[in-house]
């Protein structure tokens, strides 16, 4: 069974979904639910277009850390912490 890094960023209208690890492979949707599904079935697709094609489905080449640093100044003078966020389908 593959599993696949997915990075879901919320755009100001709506949701976007690609892998790293499958190039080409994205999808979109209004809601956080509506673009994993969409995502899912997107990934189903591109991996069926892979068989057909006779094209080597390759292992994981991404590496997954969050990275949190030290509270930073802003130049309004607020502070404030920073981090990656990633998910990651079911």
């Amino acid at each position: 069974m593959y599993r696949f890094l997915v990075i879901i960023e919320k755009g100001s209208h709506s949701y976007g979904a690609y892998s790293p690890d499958l190039p080409g492979c994205v999808a979109v949707g209004d809601t956080q639910e509506e673009v994993e599904k969409n995502m899912r079935e997107a990934i189903i697709m591109h991996l069926q277009g892979m068989i057909e094609d006779h094209a080597v489905v390759a292992s994981h080449t991404c590496t997954v850390r969050s990275i949190l640093p030290e509270a930073m100044r802003l130049p309004s003078g607020d502070h404030a912490t920073a981090s990656t966020a990633l998910a990651c389908p079911r």
